[in-house]
């Protein structure tokens, strides 16, 4: 494996194997605490709120990322960064398992404002350490194991997330719903206790020096600098555009499989299972020939199938929801490729030396921005549309439905901005689809394969 600047080969190595174990450990946290999960929904409906409010709820999620704008300026005086990152991190776990805490300590009148008090300060601490983590992560991983690295890591996220869900949700429905909430305050304990060991963890990390740049311009000059770019911005939008899509139905799912379906804790926890398993295939392979012909064309080829998958949320109801395992099993295949391919995207586009802060901040916040724009155009619809009821093909369709519809049509757009977007390490999609006519796609999976060995960072060292 060869050394990243100002890191040896050992630092790089132990350093991608800190970064998959905390990944793993976050995977479970994310179970337990994740904004849109099944356990995160069932305890704001738990506390009083309604599908308006869960979805506005995710759209101050994605505002809150504009804490990334102000998050590198901030970090330029932090001596240690390391120690920053940590420190902010430990913070942003304990602010998100305190939400347990909110029937024992406020009156029922003020349990939704503080839990979007809690919260909102926890995405705080979060999306301040963002930019150097992410920073932290992008010096270490040799540029040509970027994919593969993202693969393997997000494979343990996966698997451990596999786990922990089921675990959980047969945990919460062992509990009657007079005894839930004592469920929930297990849940987030043991979520908030996996959360704090995976900052911990990266202890065992080097953080790399940072070459400085004396002639570039500070504060605002350094956040607006990377929009000067033109493939920059186009990413950036295509990105944002893809957020909106995506956030626009995203935060609702969970709540149609609870409220309009009445699917319990553990069946939804096995059907997030099917996602996450078929997610990690699809990880396997588009990892490789992510690294192999590029992000963009292997993206342009999955865009089309991933803009359907709303369309089988759409016709289920209750006793008759089969096509939600069949959706979920698509996009675990599908959407693995695009989490896969942003990243390298991505880092292709940052800068060496200390500037990439404050790109990623930028990215972030941009991206974000956009995305906040979703869910909040989802809280807003699901009111408006709320008495809206008709039957469609013998099913009967409510206001969540025709959310799920609009997203998938949202999803058309990103497909035309892509196309502006230039990858130099990429091919044509025209060039992998002939790949794939000749037959030898599989073949060069196959040899690409044997390179996993070279970052089996969980085994021996190189």
């Amino acid at each position: 494996m060869e050394a990243t600047p100002s890191l040896t080969r050992s630092q790089v190595t132990r350093g991608l194997r800190t970064f998959i174990t905390a990944s793993g450990l976050w995977g479970a946290w994310g179970q337990t605490a994740g904004i849109g999960t099944a356990v995160f929904t069932g305890y704001a409906l738990f506390l009083g709120a309604d599908e308006s409010f869960i979805a506005l709820f995710t759209s101050m999620a994605y505002l809150m990322a504009m804490v990334q704008l102000v998050s590198p300026i901030l970090g330029a005086r932090v001596a240690n960064k390391k120690r920053f990152v940590i420190g902010s991190g430990v913070c942003e776990i304990l602010l998100r398992g305190a939400p347990a805490l909110i029937p024992l300590l406020f009156a029922p009148y003020l349990h939704l404002s503080a839990l979007v008090a809690l919260v909102g300060l926890s995405l705080f601490c979060g999306y301040l350490i963002s930019p150097f983590y992410s920073a932290w992560v992008a010096n270490t991983i040799p540029a040509h194991i970027r994919a593969r690295f993202t693969s393997r890591q997000t494979i343990v996220s996966s698997v451990v997330a596999v786990i922990a869900g089921l675990l959980i949700g047969q945990f919460l429905d062992l509990f009657p719903e007079a005894e839930k909430l004592d469920a929930f305050y297990y849940v987030f304990a043991g979520g908030t206790l996996v959360g704090l060991l995976g900052y911990l963890s990266l202890g065992n990390a080097s953080y790399p020096e940072e070459i400085a740049d004396p002639d570039s311009p500070g504060g605002l000059q350094m956040l607006l600098r990377p929009f000067k770019d033109a493939n920059f911005r186009r990413a950036a939008l295509f990105n944002g555009a893809w957020t909106f899509s995506m956030g626009l139905a995203g935060s609702l799912y969970s709540l149609f499989m609870l409220e309009r379906l009445g699917i319990s804790y553990t069946e939804i926890s096995i059907f997030n299972a099917l996602y996450l398993v078929t997610s990690i295939g699809g990880y396997q392979l588009w990892a490789h020939l992510v690294d192999r012909f590029g992000g963009k064309p292997v993206l342009q080829l999955l865009l089309i199938p991933a803009a359907c998958m709303p369309i089988l949320w759409i016709f289920n109801q209750p006793g008759s929801y089969y096509l939600i395992p069949v959706a979920l099993l698509l996009s675990g295949l599908i959407f693995s490729d695009i989490q896969v391919s942003l990243s390298p995207l991505l880092y292709e586009l940052l800068p060496e030396g200390n500037q990439k802060p404050f790109y990623l901040a930028s990215w972030s916040a941009s991206v974000n921005l956009m995305g906040a724009l979703g869910p909040l155009l989802g809280s807003v619809l699901v009111h408006y549309l709320a008495d809206v009821k008709f039957i469609l093909l013998g099913v009967p369709i409510g206001n969540l439905q025709i959310i799920f519809a609009l997203s998938a049509l949202c999803r058309i757009i990103p497909m035309f901005l892509l196309r502006s977007v230039k990858d130099n390490r990429s091919v044509s999609s025209r060039d992998l689809l002939a790949q794939m006519r000749r037959g030898n796609l599989l073949r060069i999976v196959h040899k690409i394969s044997h390179a996993t060995f070279y970052i089996s960072f969980l085994g021996t060292a190189t």
